[in-house]
Parts: C-alpha cells; structure tokens; sequence
C-alpha cells in the first residue's frame, strides 16, 4: 500500500475553507470583490486534489470487473 500523506488532506482542508469564503463572502463584502473572485480557483485545485487522491486509493486496491462497475455504480449515484 502506498503511504498515509495527511498534508494532501490538510490541503484539501485549505481548499475547503477556501471555497467557503468564495461563497459565503458576498454576503459580508458584496458582489464583485476583487480579492474573493480570485477564491474561485481553491475549487479548481479541491477538485483536482481530490481526484488525484482518488486514483491513488484506487490503485493500491486488486480491482476485478465488478469492482469497475459498483465503483461507477457508487460514484454515478452519489453524483446525482
């Protein structure tokens, strides 16, 4: 198995808080602030983390074809 690394999971906490702040910010400062519409790039990095993370925990596993598609199945439902 491939090891434990908790700063990609503080960073992803970051990213968390980042995009917190994107959203809940208009209601405090108002719409258009310069400083907060750069906050939307925390959601692109979250993002890319998270699938980075993703396929990571995918690879230490033995996969066979049903494991494919409850997988999908999983991810498909929680998506909707």
């Amino acid at each position: 198995p491939l090891p434990h690394r908790p700063h990609l999971d503080g960073l992803r906490f970051i990213m968390c808080l980042g995009i917190a702040v994107f959203h809940l910010a208009p209601y405090f400062f108002g719409k258009g602030h310069n400083t907060i519409l750069k906050f939307d790039y925390f959601t692109d990095v979250f993002f890319i983390l998270s699938a980075y993370l993703l396929a990571r925990s995918a690879f230490t596993l033995d996969w066979q074809k049903g494991d494919y598609v409850s997988f999908l199945k999983k991810r498909l439902i929680r998506l909707y």
